[in-house]
């Protein structure tokens, strides 16, 4: 596994266990364009936005959830 599908990886995985924080809602928002508590649903939109992002923005959404 490569560096960009680890973070994308740690980055679903900290929104799963935190669906209603703030770092995961600025998540949202800036993948999906919405901010709102993520489902189940939401939560799978964002691991296939994420795999379309470039690296920077991966970066940038990895250093939110750390």
């Amino acid at each position: 596994m490569g560096d960009k599908e680890k973070r994308i990886e740690d980055i679903v995985n900290f929104v799963n266990d935190h669906r209603e924080s703030t770092a995961s809602q600025i998540v949202g928002r800036r993948i999906l364009g919405y901010g709102d508590i993520m489902t189940g649903e939401k939560i799978n939109e964002l691991k296939n936005a994420l795999s379309n992002a470039d690296e920077d923005e991966i970066n940038s959404l990895f250093y939110i959830i750390k």
